[in-house]
């Protein structure tokens, strides 16, 4: 594990190129968030999962839903979208063909994303 300096909350790291080293900053912690948005917006569950996994989201939150799931190496491994309204809010995704492991399941819609890890057994 690598720590890397920080000032006033900026992360600096090295990358060394075949000529010199550039020093190189970012705002922000170097990781991916495992949840974006509300964490109250998305429910995935049962978690870990066999076959199938619920996606729940918000009762006030509506609209066309884009999802992607991603591998431990950032690879989409399946893509879905679903209509969500005040009726329907759930959906049901068959993840059976996916090998054990941790995935990522992210839903993007016009004016938000929102991501969840999921243990598959």
């Amino acid at each position: 594990m690598h720590s890397f300096p920080t000032l006033n909350e900026l992360y600096f790291f090295n990358a060394a190129n075949a000529q010199n080293f550039e020093l190189w900053k970012t705002a922000a912690p170097l990781n991916v968030s495992e949840n974006e948005g509300d964490v109250n917006q998305l429910l995935v569950y049962p978690n870990p999962v066999n076959d199938k996994v619920t996606i729940q989201i918000d009762n006030n939150i509506s609209g066309v839903y884009f999802g992607i799931v991603t591998n431990a190496l950032g690879q989409t491994v399946q893509s879905f979208s679903f209509q969500k309204n005040e009726v329907v809010g759930n959906f049901q995704l068959d993840i059976a063909n996916l090998a054990p492991g941790i995935y990522t399941l992210t839903l993007t819609s016009i004016d938000r994303t929102l991501s969840r890890k999921v243990l598959k057994k």
